[in-house]
């Protein structure tokens, strides 16, 4: 008898997009609300990365819980529309069955998805994938620990682990300092999450702190700023 009770169960967010849902954690990787409007307005439009697409700005984006990919996807499809540059790193550490990521709407239904899920069908380590000569994305399947983070490089970062009531090492003061020397001087970092302690954290990493509208049913999410003396 196989045990499913660590097995990844794909479901239905309410704007018809897919989530999974992570058992060990209890949590979805996307919001229930809408997988897809959070991809967009969080991540691909708060960050500025769509502004940046449209004025054909080079963008370099690290993703920090790259799941199944989504925000990759969304991000992707709109620097290829705009014919944009665009390097993409994402860290995850655990690597999702590709069998499940091919029931998922945006593998299934965009020939971006259908790119990824071929080259992770390959195994490699890290994966790397290339939609253009100046569209590339690096995922290394590793925990935040074992990462050489590059520093002064980004332009975004897009911090979307499990909540930090699960997973508090990712979220810790010395990893928000690191995620801001990732960043370049006028770096941007966007969340889902908008706890309290999180904003203070990100303030004393550097960083100058917005709260914003988020999607769906939930209320806020956070925007922050390199903060440049």
């Amino acid at each position: 008898m196989v045990d499913r009770s660590n097995i990844d169960e794909l479901i239905k967010t309410e704007d018809g997009s897919h989530t999974l849902l992570f058992p060990e954690d209890g949590e979805t990787y996307h919001s229930i609300s809408g997988a897809m409007t959070e991809a967009e307005w969080v991540y691909l439009t708060l960050s500025g990365a769509a502004t940046r697409a449209s004025e054909q700005l080079k963008t370099r984006i690290l993703e920090i819980g790259f799941s199944s990919g989504l925000n990759f996807v969304t991000t992707a499809i709109r620097f290829r529309q705009a014919n944009a540059p665009l390097i993409y790193h994402g860290v995850e550490r655990r690597r999702l069955s590709t069998n499940l990521l091919d029931q998922m709407d945006h593998i299934r239904n965009t020939d971006v998805g259908r790119t990824l899920l071929t080259t992770m069908k390959k195994k490699s380590t890290p994966l790397d994938l290339h939609l253009r000569p100046d569209i590339r994305c690096t995922v290394y399947f590793e925990s935040v620990d074992q990462h050489s983070f590059l520093e002064n490089y980004y332009d975004i970062v897009y911090l979307d682990a499990f909540s930090p009531g699960k997973h508090p090492e990712l979220w810790a003061p010395p990893r928000l300092k690191q995620y801001r020397k990732a960043l370049n001087s006028k770096g941007v970092l966007v969340t889902y999450s908008a706890q309290g302690a999180l904003r203070r954290n990100l303030d004393d990493a550097g960083f100058i702190v917005e709260k914003h509208g988020g999607p769906g049913k939930k209320k806020t999410i956070t925007r922050a700023i390199v903060k440049n003396a």
